[in-house]
């Protein structure tokens, strides 16, 4: 014979956390989004900071709901179910009111639990309503209209299967949660690995003309000092890296006969990006996906961010680039 052991019954708080930080997440990225929609007709910027609230927020959730619940305020709530036991002290109490007015005494039934079960539904103690003012006993289960008082039963044994099959289920939930975040953080965690040997592979640009257009560029858009320029052959198009000291990584330069237009609308679009903070911003979303794999919404939050960022970053080489080539 094989004996299971029930879950502890701490683990239900975790079931309501959990439920508690999906119906957040949902909620958080579902108004994001409708915010967003509801805001085309505003600047582009303004939309960029609607979405990155609702990543921000979505990463601060597990903090929060936990904070929240603590302080048992949620948006799910579970009732503690019904009690099984009530003191004797109390019981005692009951009874001395009920003599002193007349009225009916309720009487636990003090069998041992394993025998303190209604024999014909098996269910909880059973409790016997005793009137002070009958006459005989037989009149006990009376009430004080001369009905008879439906019998109480304890539903607490079917509570506690009910509140088991709730926790398997909810360890069964956080088990494929937690498997699924692992899987997109381990794919996170090589993408920074692989970026990390891209950029032992940049090396820096002595151009001239590189370095002039690069100076002019930063200036264009305010920057405090010009960002590293590097070159690497396993790139085909600029990109920006670096997420606390930003630099801008062109392919090998066989473009040299590219213009000075062309060379000043590239050096714009991305240096637009480390002004912007957007490699920090795309390290967030892809956190979020990671802790919230599971969740389109999270996922619609991104892609829409990633594409008004690109809006963003356009209308700039367009402000100060306005006769760029191609």
């Amino acid at each position: 014979m094989v004996t299971m052991q029930m879950p502890s019954p701490m683990v239900t708080p975790l079931v309501i956390y959990l439920a508690n930080l999906t119906v957040a997440s949902i909620l958080v990225c579902g108004a994001a989004l409708l915010a967003q929609r509801l805001s085309r007709r505003t600047p582009l910027p303004l939309r960029h900071t609607i979405l990155l609230a609702g990543i921000t927020v979505a990463l601060a959730s597990p903090l929060l709901v936990g904070l929240i619940q603590l302080t048992n305020c949620s948006l799910i709530c579970v009732n503690a179910g019904p009690s099984s036991i009530v003191g004797n002290e109390q019981l005692a109490g009951n009874a001395t009111d009920a003599s002193r007015s007349g009225g009916p005494i309720l009487v636990a039934d003090q069998r041992p639990n394993d025998q303190n079960l209604d024999s014909s539904t098996g269910e909880g103690p059973v409790r016997e309503v005793v009137d002070q003012s009958s006459p005989s006993s037989k009149d006990t289960s009376q009430s004080a209209f001369g009905l008879s008082a439906p019998a109480v039963g304890n539903v607490g044994g079917d509570w506690r299967l009910a509140r088991s099959a709730v926790s398997w289920a909810g360890l069964g939930l956080l088990a494929l949660w937690t498997l699924g975040s692992g899987y997109h953080l381990y794919w996170l965690l090589r993408g920074v690995r692989q970026v990390r040997e891209f950029l032992n592979t940049v090396r820096p640009i002595d151009d001239p003309r590189i370095c002039r257009i690069a100076k002019l560029a930063a200036e264009s858009l305010h920057l405090k000092t010009c960002p590293g320029i590097g070159q690497s052959s396993s790139i085909e198009a600029p990109v920006s890296a670096g997420v606390l000291r930003g630099q801008v990584v062109l392919p090998s330069l066989q473009s040299s006969a590219w213009s000075d237009e062309k060379w000043t609308s590239l050096l714009l679009r991305e240096m637009a990006h480390i002004r912007r903070r957007d490699v920090l911003v795309g390290l967030l979303q892809r956190i979020a996906i990671v802790v919230y794999w599971w969740n389109p919404l999270v996922r619609r939050v991104s892609a829409t961010l990633s594409l008004v960022r690109e809006q963003i970053c356009d209308d700039l080489v367009t402000k100060h680039a306005p006769d760029a080539e191609g």
